[in-house]
């Protein structure tokens, strides 16, 4: 498959992570969760879709940099990890080249992003649950009532530029509408600086060194 798997970055420069997998039901679904049978052969699942997350993969490069380090202190550092082949060096390297490539690919002028397809935006016309007994307004003056929904309690997000997309995905929910907007989120920015920091902090001997 295309993109990121279990073990590397594909060849073109670019990654994906597996966020939703589908197990066929045979093979043994405990059996996955104990370390003493690994690798489960037996255990099957298909792929439904894979995204690129940059918090997820900040995340993962931050895990695999805290357990190369673990073994490298421990003297395992090109040991092969039990149950396969691979080591810890490969986890720093994989590490490494999802924080480039994630640099190379997503950065702009205020930080890492990507555009996103939200389908979600369907839910600004959601209900608020608001007991029959009970009115009021919001500090900008949106009646509190029964019947109110998440974008007629908040209609200064009206206001926004942007409003106009959400807007018409409302009054026609298809594909073809979904709202597709250019995203930094905080915890994906603060996941990525982290993991910066320990590659560095962790490994500044080897960054910058042919792996």
């Amino acid at each position: 498959m295309s993109g990121q798997t279990a073990t590397a970055p594909n060849l073109e420069g670019v990654y994906e992570y597996l966020p939703t997998l589908d197990w066929d039901g045979t093979g043994s679904y405990a059996a996955f969760w104990s370390a003493s049978t690994v690798p489960n052969p037996s255990l099957h699942c298909s792929v439904v879709e894979s995204g690129v997350d940059l918090g997820v993969a900040a995340s993962l490069s931050r895990l695999l940099i805290e357990y190369a380090e673990a073994k490298r202190r421990m003297g395992k550092f090109t040991t092969a990890i039990p149950g396969g082949s691979h080591t810890a060096q490969d986890c720093y390297t994989l590490a490494r080249e999802l924080l480039d490539r994630t640099w190379t690919l997503f950065k702009d002028s205020k930080g890492l992003t990507r555009e996103e397809d939200r389908a979600d935006y369907t839910r600004f016309a959601d209900p608020a649950y608001v007991p029959a007994t009970f009115s009021g307004t919001m500090p900008n003056g949106d009646a509190i009532a029964a019947g109110a929904t998440f974008i007629s309690i908040r209609s200064f997000m009206e206001d926004d530029p942007d409003w106009p997309q959400i807007q018409a995905y409302l009054a026609d929910p298809t594909p073809e509408n979904v709202p597709t907007f250019t995203y930094h989120r905080f915890w994906a920015q603060a996941e990525y600086a982290m993991a910066c920091a320990a590659m560095h902090h962790y490994f500044g001997d080897l960054v910058g060194a042919v792996a």
